[in-house]
């Protein structure tokens, strides 16, 4: 942090001249840390003296949790000091303005608002106008902080007068990867996002999601609207507001120039992509510099498009499943589309860790598989199983050598499902077993080599399924009773998980224990629990129950339900083969013309699993 602090007879002319020091010209407050030294006529005001203040401590009308814990603890340091100070909201109602007033964190008061307009997400500041001090960051953390520093600098418990420089100006400021960031010239700061009034979950959460990354790497905070806010001058337009010209399709997007303002549009599966763009094509990482975005007015229409893999001759036109066969502790790919799935003849691949394959240790792995999903990394440049055990194992083998890529063990957690991610890196959901409150998921630094064993962990009640979204950049994630979506930030060697509020929910069936893609539709997702199935619809964020042929697909117990793009659904129930939550039995739902589904059961004698998974390397 750097540190301004200015006073004296300059900063005097100055307020005589602005009214206040909260604009103090083309200050650099990068610059080294100065001090200036005030003259022994130099004005003072008077906070107290003699047992007794005339100030009155006033927060703002809506006060964070920080800003009003703030106001309190400065009161308590008056105390400390012999003094009775009254504190309260910014409301002429409550409190009707006096002229000697403490003013905490972004009050409407005229001096907060001058003083506070420049203040980026880093910064903090303590000033003085007139007769009002103004104590204010750019984040209400930063308030409480600031106001830390007042008390650490003048109310020491016992202190027994109190008088500050007239024009005292203090201010800390942070440091940012971008030190000034333009949009064709226009300063980010005369920006505001506005998205559609009844703006979808995906386009609030783009809204937030560009706001949120401006205010990391530039230190501004930008105001959020809807279109039903008078038009102003400078805007970013997220989504299909009334004033972000034509609905695009599905997977489309744009982002260009109207006028002064700047377009991002996109469909359900393409309006966080469009941000995501936007970040990475203008808004550097690390640059310490400038940057300016040159924006154009050509209106190109982009396509947020499936990833094509490479072609692998097992994969090659088949719709394949994984069998979690604890019986076997085997995981075994088969083909549903052979005349016989349950036949050695349907067979297309078996795998177990071994040290032949180059895992240093099975421990963990026993007899419990519980998950076996298929990626491709690109990072590899192979297609990728990814296992979990609940007695603990965690691996990841190349396919379909099945050579180790990494492994490490969670002893007592019970991983019931893993996602590998684009980076290499895994996430995993540990249920904690019998001691759910032991549960949690966790990312796993699996790209910084083969047993590398370091992770972040996020609690969550006996969690059960992970999903990387590949169209959102989200990491979904299922516990007994709730869904959640977190953003993964940081790097490669040290992640970072922060929880997307709004999106997910209570989900309306206990025990979540399910959670996968839908086929047919990357606005879905599946969840079952321990009475039901339903689904969730990302951009609504809304769950659904009766989905097609809930009647004939949903019911207790389902450990594991996928769908392919040809609308086929997969499911596997415990019917306590081998184990209590194992089964032999696969059930394939294959729908009609009409809309009614087929039931197709197919029994396994020499086997018993845990989930039948669609063996399926894209992720949406």
């Amino acid at each position: 942090m750097n540190r301004i602090v200015c006073f004296g007879l300059v900063l005097i002319t100055m307020i005589l001249l602005c009214g206040c020091p909260g604009k103090l010209g083309n200050t650099d407050d990068t610059t080294d840390d100065t001090t200036g030294t005030a003259e022994t006529s130099e004005p003072k005001i008077t906070v107290f003296e003699n047992g007794s203040t005339r100030y009155n401590i006033i927060w703002p009308t809506r006060p964070a949790d920080e800003e009003f814990n703030a106001a309190v603890k400065l009161q308590g340091a008056f105390r400390a000091c012999g003094i009775t100070i009254t504190h309260n909201r910014d409301n002429p109602d409550d409190q009707p303005k006096t002229e000697y007033e403490i003013l905490i964190g972004k009050t409407n008061r005229e001096e907060s608002v001058r003083i506070s307009a420049d203040l980026k997400n880093g910064d903090w500041v303590i000033a003085v106008c007139g007769t009002k001090i103004v104590i204010c960051g750019g984040t209400p953390e930063l308030t409480f902080k600031a106001t830390e520093r007042f008390i650490s600098e003048y109310l020491v418990a016992g202190t027994v007068s109190l008088t500050l420089p007239d024009g005292l100006y203090i201010k800390e400021t942070g440091e940012y990867p971008v030190s000034d960031f333009l949009i064709n010239r226009n300063k980010i700061s005369s920006f505001r996002l506005v998205k559609p009034v009844a703006a979808s979950k995906l386009e609030t959460y783009a809204a937030k999601l560009l706001a949120d990354t401006i205010g990391e790497r530039t230190g501004v905070a930008l105001d959020i609207v809807n279109d039903h806010a008078e038009a102003s001058e400078y805007e970013i337009r997220i989504g299909a507001t009334a004033r972000s010209g034509d609905v695009l399709g599905d997977y489309e997007y744009a982002i260009y120039a109207d006028g002064t303002s700047i377009i991002i549009n996109g469909g359900k599966h393409a309006i966080v992509r469009a941000v995501l763009d936007f970040v990475d094509t203008y808004l550097p990482a690390e640059s310490k510099t400038a940057a300016n975005a040159e924006i154009k007015s050509t209106k190109t229409i982009m396509k947020n498009e499936k990833k094509a893999l490479p072609h692998e001759p097992s994969l090659d036109k088949k719709n394949l499943v994984a069998l979690c066969d604890q019986k076997n502790a085997f995981v075994v790919v088969i083909d549903i589309d052979a005349p016989d799935p349950t036949a050695e003849s349907a067979i297309v691949w078996t795998w177990k860790p071994t040290s032949s394959l180059g895992f240093p240790s099975t421990t963990g792995y026993g007899n419990r598989v519980d998950e076996a999903i298929l990626r491709y990394s690109e990072v590899l440049g192979s297609y990728v199983l990814c296992v979990t055990s609940s007695s603990g194992f965690m691996g990841v083998a190349k396919y379909p050598s099945g050579e180790a890529v990494w492994s490490n063990v969670a002893t007592g957690l019970g991983p019931h499902a893993i996602e590998y991610l684009p980076n290499g890196n895994v996430a995993v959901a540990c249920s904690g077993n019998s001691n759910t409150e032991r549960g949690c998921v966790r990312i796993y630094t699996a790209s910084q080599g083969r047993n590398s064993g370091k992770y972040i962990s996020i609690p969550l009640d006996s969690a059960h399924g992970v999903v990387w979204d590949d169209i959102n950049e989200l990491l979904w994630v299922l516990g007994s009773t709730e869904l959640r979506a977190y953003r993964i930030g940081g790097t490669d060697a040290e992640p970072t998980l922060t929880q997307v509020s709004g999106m997910g929910g209570t989900i309306p069936t206990k025990g979540g224990h399910n959670l996968s893609v839908y086929g047919s539709d990357p606005d879905y997702l599946w969840i079952s629990g321990t009475s039901a199935a339903c689904l969730y619809r990302k951009s609504t964020g809304t769950f659904i129950e009766d989905f097609p042929g809930a009647s004939a697909i949903s019911t207790s117990n389902i450990k594991s339900i996928d769908s392919f793009p040809d609308g086929r659904v997969v499911r596997a129930v415990a019917t306590n083969v081998y184990a209590a939550h194992n089964t032999d039995r696969l059930v394939i739902f294959e729908f009609d013309s009409a809309g009614t589904p087929t039931r197709h059961e197919y029994v396994f004698p020499d086997r018993a699993f845990y989930k039948a998974r669609k063996f399926s390397a894209h992720y949406s």
